[in-house]
């Protein structure tokens, strides 16, 4: 790997850290710093991040969370890789032969060390684990935590170490135990550089009541009867857990990392706030199901404090931690785009769309998934096409950010809407070209097998405890 001309790494000084805070269902809604948030949204740490970075309102994830996860990690929009949703992940998680950002790190950084705390989500199986993956370290879960598994499952569960697909029990709070976790990786690393990515539960389901000092909302009844209350107090004890995490970074090291918190998909429908017009929020593509809070705060960051209204797609991530690292990033992050000079305050950047994606990951490893949910916008105009439903859908997110009047639909279109339609149609089939991935990915495939194009089936809007 070459290093990289106009990272954030100075020569001569110590590597740049990059901490990745993954959330979980977490939408602008429960973020107190967004103009968007619920008037019961309270995050005193994420917002003393945003006060001190950048707070990124146009931000693109998919609408559920293995396929966001697989973004961040290889820099690839999902049809690409095959992981569209949380389904299969035995055969549709993250295939062996990806290159994740963790390998494209080690590879290009002397040096470096590199943990994954928390939720992985991308595959149980031992070559699709996270240190098969390229990451160091690993403590954490395969998956969601079930009620089906443990009584009470984010205070007692089932968690993998290293490369072992066994699990041995833990009796943790599980948003506590990944910042446990997270504080010991950055403890042993010491000074040498580190890249460390802390993937929490929280919010998912199933929602609770969390360990008293954590928050201080007045909960009654069981959580079913008031989902947004029980949901907002997870999200409070995450925001102070998150604020324990910073805190107990060492001053000389907190002052070398670069902090990047995102969240995997918007809040699901039965944990919004009531009063709050939504469309369908996780697992849709409407905006409050892919349009995601993140905040970056570090040295990187100039002039701190501002939003920043600049296009993001999660998979820019793998680009940007490498910039920001000092290094290249893998020549296989195609759709990857750094964002890091939105922190230095340019006011152009190279993505000029963004794009999103909903199919079901195939359930044999040899058959690629067809993609029948699809969205992409621009700095205006968002298209969202849904093959299957057989609809198509055309909105301006400028004059109508509910997406409530399909401009399709007009007795008469004008020749503004057709043009944004014919512009955005032809990056579909242009740059996000599946005949060319297809190819691509057989051409890599080990064993010479074609993968040939699958049938796919909806899949619900809101992915449950799956």
């Amino acid at each position: 790997m070459r290093p990289a001309t106009d990272g954030a790494a100075t020569p001569g000084a110590p590597r740049p850290n990059v901490l990745v805070l993954v959330l979980d269902d977490i939408g602008m809604d429960a973020v107190s710093c967004y103009p968007d948030a619920a008037p019961d949204a309270r995050t005193p740490t994420l917002d003393s991040l945003a006060a001190r970075g950048v707070r990124f309102d146009r931000v693109w994830s998919n609408p559920a969370c293995s396929p966001t996860r697989a973004t961040v990690l290889t820099g690839r929009y999902g049809f690409r890789t095959g992981v569209g949703s949380v389904k299969a992940l035995g055969h549709g998680g993250l295939r062996p032969e990806e290159t994740t950002l963790a390998e494209s790190l080690h590879a290009a950084v002397p040096g470096l060390r590199t943990a994954f705390l928390g939720k992985w989500h991308l595959g149980p199986n031992e070559e699709q684990g996270p240190v098969a993956q390229g990451f160091e370290r690993f403590r954490g879960t395969s998956g969601n935590l079930r009620v089906k598994a443990r009584p009470r499952p984010y205070f007692e569960f089932d968690e993998r170490q290293g490369r072992s697909t066994e699990t041995s029990p833990r009796t943790a709070y599980a948003t506590s135990a990944v910042v446990d976790d997270a504080l010991g990786a950055i403890q042993e690393f010491g000074d040498d550089p580190w890249f460390v990515l802390a993937s929490f539960h929280a919010a998912h389901t199933p929602f609770h009541v969390p360990p008293e000092g954590l928050h201080t909302r007045a909960l009654s009844g069981p959580p079913e009867s008031s989902s947004r209350a029980h949901f907002m107090a997870m999200v409070d004890a995450l925001d102070a857990e998150i604020g324990r995490l910073l805190a107990g970074i060492p001053a000389p090291t907190r002052a070398r990392t670069q902090v990047i918190v995102l969240s995997d998909n918007g809040t699901a429908s039965k944990a919004q706030f009531k009063d709050r017009p939504v469309r369908l929020g996780k697992g849709s593509l409407f905006e409050d199901g892919i349009r995601v809070p993140m905040i970056v705060a570090g040295s990187a960051v100039e002039s701190p404090g501002r939003a920043s209204s600049a296009l993001v797609n999660t998979t820019d991530l793998f680009a940007t931690v490498h910039e920001l690292m000092g290094v290249a990033p893998a020549e296989e992050a195609v759709d990857s785009l750094s964002f890091a000079g939105a922190l230095r305050g340019a006011a152009e950047l190279d993505r000029q769309w963004a794009f999103a994606e909903r199919f079901q990951s195939a359930t044999n490893p040899r058959r690629w998934a067809a993609v029948d949910r699809y969205t992409v916008r621009d700095g205006r105009y968002k298209l969202t096409v849904d093959v299957l439903g057989d609809s198509i859908r055309l909105h301006d997110l400028t004059e109508d950010p509910m997406e409530r009047v399909n401009l399709l639909k007009a007795a008469e279109i004008s020749p503004e809407v057709a043009g944004a339609r014919k512009a955005l149609q032809a990056i579909v089939e242009g740059t996000l070209n599946r005949r060319a991935a297809i190819a691509q990915r057989e051409a890599k495939t080990p064993s010479g097998e074609a993968r040939a194009a699958g049938d796919a089936t909806p899949d619900p809007a809101d992915e449950g405890d799956r």
